[in-house]
């Protein structure tokens, strides 16, 4: 059913399975923690043999046995030892492994092997009447007990799913409606001229319900939902194909197929179909379901699934990172190491190891990414929420997963992505400088870094669109009145003449800080920077007119619109700061006065740091005089207006690429 229940915020650190997370320091306990990594299967089969130097295995799924019985034959498979560097012709599955407490037999090489429920449906689809089908099949053909085994054999999944004939994915099991979302797809895809909307003439239907029905709308949001759509290791099978399938109980459709009507419908959505009181734009809370989704939302799960295959594998792998922070795994190193295959560049970076504590792959990773790409990008991941209580802050924390919290929903995470590319874009705060870090050992780094101001104000944001509009425009208006008292005091110091003024200068800072200095461009997508542009900045100052007025809904304009939205992409997750010195912008909402502005080598924004000093040393660690040992937690990256194109260098003293020693933790 539709919903529009605003969410709750969160701790800063919230409990995950005990599975994932060491409750004690994970340095101190490694051989604790290695002798209690579990195999990620329930089988302890013997007759795997071990494997040479680019071998792999490869399931033969026998026919199906005729029989007299009422009950179905028991599934029959075979194990072959292939060679990479050979000519090989399978098709490789691509699943959900579902519970392992939920088992099915299969004959194995004439032994019962116990798989998974979902497992076991995928292979009963697909057995053949009267020939032998090959596939690969990572639970069978990997000895998952055998974690040597395991990370070698990770490594080759590149190769596998590229020389695959085909990849058979199958998204979880079939519900009611299910038909009917992919028969609308379908017809999506064979007629891209035709409407979503009603309102036109010739528009899109199927089974009498159109873009107007919540009932289609839940099952299109029901289909994307599926199992398959949330795992991590999903998003190389489906990059890598050379061509595939989608299959749900009965169904089968190409990728392509489905591709192509996602495309379509997403098109029309974009240009000329979508309204209000459309049920395509309303969002559904399912029963088995923690997050919430509109149509688009759920369409674009498989629209960036095709994205990221076209760009692979030029694809800058911390974006990879981001796009896929949403995916689950049963194992959270496979986090990252699960789209290790679409970054074949970085494969030698760290050494795969199931038995390493998750701190210590994520952190090491971190520091290892950072200089091997000689900048802090990785670091975009940084903000909100975090579930591994020991994990160093410099480490992006992989284990978060989407839920109806407004810093693990799915949109704040896909915000966090946008929010990085457009800093790559428009940014260069640190001055095209080279990040250069050290790893101290668990939960220690060094960065080249130093600290350029302090944070003395900070406003928790009210401007997201789940508040009542009095709300907004109320916390706006207090911090506007803030905004002006600060800057007149600051020119009350500073300026002898006319100390008491605020200009309409100091009015457009304001107003440019509000939206990140970003606004969204003529075609409604591609953002443009406001910088010193009259046309923006009138477009700016209309939009802040509108806002103030007390008949808002009269008001809106598509230009309102699309400055509105670029202002919760630079704000969601965030608090309005207010520096000593007198800057201002966005920064993590866990930010607190006394926390600091810091410039890090090969960063595109500054970033916020915590001390993580007693109360004694703060002097010390704000001189930036590198007379102490200072240790800092990183918050997250920040949009400081003044300071995003590199001027901190200039304005701390500070020679182009002069930075500091700063340890992290």
């Amino acid at each position: 059913m539709p919903t529009n229940a605003a969410p709750t915020r969160p701790l800063a650190i919230h409990k995950i399975s005990a599975t994932c997370v060491s409750p004690i320091p994970w340095w101190c306990y490694r051989q604790q923690l290695e002798s209690r990594a579990q195999p990620r299967t329930m089988n302890q089969f013997s007759e795997y043999t071990i494997l040479g130097e680019r071998h792999f295995r490869l399931l033969h799924l026998l026919p199906r046995k005729e029989t007299a019985d009422t009950e179905p034959p028991m599934i029959e498979c075979k194990l072959e030892v292939a060679h990479l560097d050979l000519e090989n012709s399978f098709e490789a599955l691509s699943y959900v492994w579902g519970s392992p407490n939920e088992t099915r037999p299969i004959l194995l090489e004439g032994h019962v092997f116990h798989c998974t429920k979902s497992l076991h449906t995928a292979l009963s689809r697909l057995v053949l009447d009267d020939q032998t089908r090959v596939l690969w099949v990572d639970a069978i053909c990997i000895d998952q007990s055998d974690l040597d085994e395991r990370a070698e054999q990770v490594k080759h999944m590149r190769h596998i799913y590229q020389e695959a004939q085909s990849v058979l994915s199958f998204l979880g099991d079939p519900f009611d409606g299910i038909g009917a979302a992919i028969d609308y797809l379908c017809a999506a895809a064979d007629d891209a001229s035709i409407h979503l909307n009603p309102k036109y003439e010739h528009f899109l239907s199927v089974n009498n319900m159109d873009a107007s029905s919540d009932q289609l709308s839940e099952y299109i949001v029901r289909l994307f939902n599926l199992p398959w759509w949330k795992r991590v290791w999903t998003v190389q099978e489906f990059c890598l194909a050379k061509a595939g399938s989608f299959y749900c109980g009965e169904h089968m459709v190409p990728v392509n197929k489905m591709t192509q009507g996602v495309a379509n419908l997403l098109q029309h959505a974009a240009t000329c179909c979508m309204a209000d009181d459309l049920a395509f734009g309303r969002s559904y809370a399912l029963a088995d379901s923690d997050v919430e989704l509109d149509v688009c939302d759920a369409l674009l799960r498989l629209e960036q699934l095709q994205q990221a295959a076209e760009l692979q594998p030029e694809a800058l792998f911390h974006n990879t990172l981001l796009m896929f922070r949403i995916r689950l795994a049963t194992d959270p190193r496979d986090k990252i190491y699960g789209l290790f295959g679409l970054a074949p560049y970085i494969g030698d970076l760290v050494t795969m190891d199931y038995a390493a504590p998750i701190e210590q792959v994520y952190e090491t990773f971190t520091v290892a990414y950072i200089n091997r790409r000689k900048n802090v990008h990785l670091l975009s991941a940084l903000g909100g929420n975090r579930a591994l209580p020991n994990l160093a802050s410099f480490a992006p924390d992989w284990t978060i997963r989407p839920s109806d919290g407004w810093s693990t929903d799915e949109g704040w995470m896909l915000t966090l992505f946008n929010r990085a590319i457009n800093n790559r874009a428009f940014f260069n705060a640190s001055a095209s400088t080279t990040a250069e870090w050290e790893y101290l050992g668990p939960g220690r780094a060094r960065a080249n870094a130093f600290i350029f101001d302090t944070i003395c104000v900070a406003e928790l944001e009210q401007i997201n669109p789940l508040l009542l509009w009095e709300t907004t425009q109320g916390w706006l208006k207090r911090i506007h009145e803030l905004v002006k008292k600060r800057t007149i005091e600051a020119k009350s110091v500073t300026i002898e003449e006319d100390g008491d003024s605020y200009t309409r200068e100091d009015h457009r800072r304001f107003l440019r800080t509000l939206c990140g200095d970003l606004i969204h461009g003529e075609d409604g997508i591609e953002e443009e920077l406001v910088g010193d542009s009259p046309e923006r900045i009138a477009m700016l100052e209309h939009w802040w007119a509108i806002l103030m007025s007390s008949d808002l809904p009269s008001n809106v304009s598509l230009n309102t619109n699309d400055l509105q939205r670029s202002v919760y992409t630079v704000s969601q997750g965030r608090s309005f700061v207010i520096t000593e010195k007198g800057y201002m912008g966005w920064a993590d909402n866990h930010v607190q006065v006394g926390d600091f502005v810091a410039i890090l080598a090969g960063g595109v924004a500054p970033f916020i740091l915590s001390p993580a000093v007693g109360a004694d040393e703060l002097g010390k660690a704000a001189s930036g005089d590198g007379t102490c040992t200072r240790r800092y937690r990183i918050l997250g990256d920040a949009y400081i207006h003044g300071i995003m194109q590199g001027e901190a260098f200039r304005f701390a003293g500070r020679e182009t690429g002069q930075f500091d020693e700063l340890d992290l933790v």
